[in-house]
């Protein structure tokens, strides 16, 4: 759009027979000012920043600039007989804007830049920031010298005008019947005074309404009179647009169709057949009015244009001022804008050129570069403060305790509360909260609480910053306590109390409390904030209920930003539900939301399971085309979702890991646990050998997954080594690694030393808890185990799913099936639990064990959700232990119906044939995996000798000791077979007796 606007500006220029447009350019400023649109852009953001009706005041002073004496910024003057002074400009906005910006360039570009370009660039910005097209204008307008408040009336379009009325006064300006329609879609911003439609209808005493203007809708014209009654105020306004007010968009033709029009000059133009197809094409498509406003708005601010000789370059643009920063107000409220804007460059020229600074001057620098998190510089501005004789205040205050709770750097906070206390700001809200808030955020929150009771009057702000700050610590009684005492002292309650709160509302015990908890939101009328909104959608899937989550998702159509979708997208994810997941991620497309680095990488977690690996491949095509796969978190998901999905893909894995750059330590974590996952512990531990070469920064996951490896090549040496390791590196009372410490000693068969790292773990670690009940229940202590899991329940130490897997596996090991079953049975009931796949396979073990086939066959017949090849693996494994060849064989047609390439099934089978010598059956099955390129891969063993791993499996010959090796062999095997002859054996004991 942006090239079509500009051919069309080319043309306009060179098509005027006016030589005045000729003076007009696109790059007029190039030299003599290059920042002059970046510095009215910005004023203009700043301002609508603060004030959103900006835009639409912006807008409307340009239509009447350009439309009484062309444009050329006369209706800035000021002054009796001034366009200013007519009553019908009273109402006009938007002059402090252009003001501040002309200010500013007058330091930058003095003499340069006309008032006439700034209001037409002004109003180009105020549409775009406002959500309308971008293009390019020309530039180049002198201003005018000449301000006649007589040519105001004839110049404007009366809000009463017929159409033929409006057409002759917009031919007058040498715009057409499409320029009067395109234009008028001005009206989708800003507002207007009741008294300029109060004409179309009347309301009687009894309340009746009689609409004068029969065109307008009639329960629109109610709301007209319930926001506008007859009482009201002269300054009384309401918007132009009842659907998106602040939005620059085609809502004003859709409102014209459903008779909503707010004048009766916007009226005519649906009615008359001049102008009405060109309404509804507007109405049902916004490209068509965008392109067609940017043609339009280049013709308005053409209009009357001086160039040249023929008016001049004002220095002020509203009144005559001794200096253009000599007012000190003025100038801080320029200061201010650049500063937040974050325009700092621009920030420290205004500051330098203020002749006479005052405490604000100082406070909006201090306060600029903290909210760009540039601390280090706002202390320095502090000093110079200090050197140059100012006293600081509680803003100054309040502004670096800020920066100090948004870096966490405690160590420069904590120097500052002598300050405050030694000039006597302790009591200053503004101050105090700020100290508050920093003791808060770097969870000191003893300290926060011995500040907020030293306040005089704490308000919302203090408050919240202490919630949110034992919500931080984890401090749920006391968060709770605060917000009750709160309500209870009658303080408002804003929407900034209610998200970390949320947050400490994460498991299905608390569901309760969450509904209450949204009946305050809603009660309280924040329900349609957000922040509070995507904290509830969060909330309500942690505490195990995504049908809510869905529920809030779904009333906050029109207010849903990106963070929501992706909320709503991890609480699918959490749920297991991809399906729904990926339809969500269309879905936010399909809207127009562009999925963010937290969007892909949630989604590509969704594509471990090899039902979905297609959609993890069309995803890395995704990503790649949109430039987006040098990512470090996208590489890091995408190396996970390769490793996760099937072996076959770990070579995707590697080149991936290889390609990235930057690797941080989540991609030798990805790579590293990977590896451990699926079977490659010897290459686990040889990259983390790499990692320590390389001064990888070692973290409680790499710890993890290496000890696990260790437990699985049974290094019990190497293993200890690595556990000084995390111990010198202060991870011993990490849960994860204790987990893992405990993993390994009990793989390794001791069991009292894999208790001892659970005493080192906080005593409400659940993640300690299992590992220690799976280290006695696979060492065959069941009994141990389930004491333990009764101890937990007692202790009231969070269980989860892993605990269950656990304990019915404890029951499995020592037969306990009504234990096992009853715990099952009880775990949604009893501890809200739902049974998941891994329970369900756990209890066929059980059942399998006991020879209680038909049993476990009627679990599986009976589960809410299809088994997986897991659970029949398992039946299949007790079939084989029962020798129930008939179950078996059913058994393994589901299996190699899910995976046909998988060689398990077919050696449990073929044992479970050749155990029963039916030879015809195993030899079909042989052939079978022939036929399917099915080959059995073979087992593994290890043994530890001096530090050293050695690993072998059958026939191998890859060892460099193998002649040695197998040499030894043979000689075992001649000893073996003698020693099992009666001769040898009788040789045997003669020696022994001897």
């Amino acid at each position: 759009m942006e090239t079509k606007i500009t051919l069309l500006v080319a043309a306009l220029l060179s098509f005027a027979a006016s030589p005045v447009r000729a003076s007009l350019s696109l790059n007029f400023y190039a030299t003599s000012c290059p920042a002059a649109e970046f510095i009215v852009s910005n004023t203009v953001r700043s301002a609508s920043s603060s004030d959103p009706t900006i835009p639409g005041k912006l807008l409307r002073l340009l239509f009447h600039d350009c439309f009484v004496e062309g444009c050329d910024a006369s209706v800035l003057l000021q002054g009796n007989g001034t366009e200013r002074s007519d009553p019908a400009n009273t109402s006009l906005g938007g002059f402090s804007v252009i003001d501040s910006a002309k200010r500013v360039l007058e330091i930058f570009c003095p003499g340069a830049v006309s008032c006439a370009d700034i209001v037409a660039l002004a109003a180009r910005d105020a549409v775009v920031m406002a959500g309308g097209p971008e293009f390019q204008i020309p530039t180049g307008r002198k201003d005018g010298r000449v301000s006649n408040a007589a040519n105001v009336r004839p110049n404007i379009v009366d809000t009463s005008f017929t159409m033929n009325e409006m057409i002759k006064l917009f031919d007058s300006k040498g715009l057409s019947l499409d320029d009067l329609v395109t234009l008028s879609g001005a009206h989708t911003i800003g507002s207007a005074h009741c008294n300029a439609f109060s004409d179309r209808f009347r309301m009687d005493s009894k309340g009746k309404l009689t609409l004068i203007d029969t065109s307008l809708d009639s329960s629109y014209a109610k709301e007209l009179m319930k926001k506008c009654p007859s009482d009201s105020s002269a300054s009384k306004t309401v918007n132009n647009d009842p659907e998106t007010s602040l939005a620059f968009d085609n809502q004003y033709y859709s409102n014209l169709l459903a008779h909503k029009g707010l004048f009766q000059s916007d009226s005519v133009l649906l009615e008359d057949g001049r102008t009405r197809a060109q309404v509804e094409a507007f109405a049902n498509d916004q490209e068509s009015f965008f392109r067609s406003w940017g043609e339009s708005f280049l013709k308005l601010t053409a209009i009357g244009v001086k160039t040249d000789d023929q008016g001049e370059i004002r220095r002020r643009s509203l009144q005559v001022k001794s200096g253009t920063l000599a007012d000190v107000y003025t100038a801080n409220k320029i200061l201010n804008s650049y500063a937040r804007c974050k325009d700092l460059h621009i920030a420290r020229k205004v500051f330098a050129e203020i002749p006479h600074r005052d405490t604000v001057s100082w406070n909006t620098m201090i306060a600029g570069f903290v909210n760009c998190g540039n601390l280090g510089t706002a202390c320095e501005i502090l000093k110079d403060m200090k050197r140059c004789g100012f006293d600081f205040d509680g803003y100054t205050f309040g502004s670096l305790l800020k920066g100090v709770a948004s870096s966490y750097r405690l160590e420069v906070g904590q120097q500052l509360p002598s300050m405050v206390i030694k000039m006597g700001y302790e009591g200053n809200v503004y101050a105090g909260s700020a100290l508050l808030d920093m003791y808060a955020k770097c969870e000191k929150v003893d300290d926060a609480y011995m500040v907020f009771d030293y306040l005089p009057e704490p308000n919302s702000v203090s408050w919240n910053a202490l919630i949110a700050g034992f919500s931080q610590v984890g401090d749920r009684s006391t968060a709770f306590w605060l917000l009750h005492r709160m309500e209870k002292e009658g303080v408002r309650v804003e929407d900034g109390m209610f998200a970390p709160l949320l947050t400490l509302l994460d498991d299905i015990e608390f569901y309760k409390l969450a509904i209450q908890i949204h009946g305050k939101i809603i009660k309280h009328g924040l329900v349609f904030d957000n922040t509070v909104c995507n904290a509830m959608i969060t909330s309500y899937s942690d505490c195990g209920s995504i049908g809510d989550a869905r529920k809030v998702f779904d009333g906050a159509v029109g207010m849903r930003d990106l963070v929501t979708w992706n909320s709503m997208l991890a609480a699918y994810l959490v749920h297991e539900e991809e399906e729904l997941g990926f339809q969500l991620f269309l879905e936010m497309q399909r809207l127009g939301f562009e999925p963010d680095i937290y969007t892909y990488t949630s989604v590509l977690s969704a594509c471990f399971e090899k039902a979905h690996k297609c959609h993890g491949q069309s995803l890395h095509g995704v990503v790649i085309k949109r430039g987006m796969e040098c990512l470090v978190p996208i590489s890091n998901a995408l190396i996970a979702m390769y490793l996760k999905s099937n072996n076959t893909s770990m070579g995707e894995a590697l080149k991936l890991f290889e390609s990235v750059e930057l690797k941080d330590r989540v991609t030798w974590n990805s790579i590293l646990t990977g590896f451990f996952q699926i079977g490659l512990s010897e290459d686990a531990l040889k990259l983390f050998g790499q990692m320590r070469y390389l001064t990888v920064e070692i973290d409680h996951y790499a710890f993890s997954a290496v000890l696990r490896s260790c437990a699985v090549l049974a290094t019990l040496q190497l293993g200890q080594q690595v556990h000084v390791l995390a111990i010198k590196s202060g991870f011993e009372s990490n849960e994860f690694v204790a987990s893992a410490l405990i993993f390994m000693y009990s793989k390794c068969g001791i069991v009292e030393d894999a208790r001892k790292p659970s005493a080192e773990t906080p005593e409400d670690s659940s993640i300690a808890w299992n590992s220690i009940i799976f280290s006695y229940a696979q060492n065959g202590q069941g009994t141990v185990a389930l004491d333990l899991f009764f101890l937990m329940r007692d202790r009231k130490v969070k269980l989860d799913h892993i605990t269950f897997v656990a304990v019915l596996t404890a029951c499995s090991h020592i037969g306990l099936v009504e234990e096992g079953s009853s715990l099952l049975k009880s775990m949604e009931s009893d501890y809200g639990i739902p049974p998941r796949m891994e329970h369900y396979a756990c209890a066929v073990d059980l059942l399998g064990r006991a020879g209680r086939l038909d049993e476990a066959r009627t679990l599986i017949e009976s589960m809410p959700f299809k088994p997986d090849a897991m659970v029949w693996k398992t039946l299949l494994g007790a079939c084989r232990a029962c020798g129930d060849i008939e179950l078996a064989t059913q058994v393994a047609s589901h299996l190699l119906e899910l995976e046909p390439e998988e060689h398990c099934t077919y050696v449990l089978l073929s044992h479970l044939y050749g155990h029963l010598r039916r030879w015809d059956e195993k030899a079909n099955l042989t052939r079978l995996m022939r036929e399917r390129g099915v080959k059995k891969v073979p087992g593994w063993s290890w043994i530890e000798i001096k530090n050293r791993v050695h690993a072998f499996n059958a026939e191998d010959r890859s060892h460099p000791r193998c002649k040695e090796i197998y040499q030894i062999l043979g000689e075992l095997m001649v000893e073996t077979t003698w020693l099992d002859t009666d001769t040898g054996l009788d040789s045997l004991i003669y020696q022994v007796l001897s």
